[in-house]
């Protein structure tokens, strides 16, 4: 079963059950995660800074809540290696 937020999409899919529960809506469009990502190099798999991508996911998703933390300190945006 496919996800009800691919009904908001130009796919064409005609022929595809979807989840059950309501319609889900993207909170952003294309433009909007375009912008957000911008010199993020999505060409292989493990090349994104992920807890600045994270910090980047949360604030699209989450708008204004409060980013996570952990032991009372924000959790850090550069990657541990």
């Amino acid at each position: 079963m496919a996800s009800t937020v691919l009904k908001t999409t130009s796919l064409g899919l005609h022929d595809v059950k979807f989840a059950a529960g309501p319609d889900i809506t993207p909170k952003h469009d294309a433009v909007y995660w375009t912008k957000v990502t911008a010199g993020f190099d999505f060409s292989e798999a493990d090349q994104v800074p992920v807890a600045q991508f994270n910090k980047v996911l949360w604030a699209g998703l989450m708008g204004d809540k409060p980013y996570p933390a952990l032991r009372g300190q924000t959790l850090s945006t550069k990657d541990d290696d």
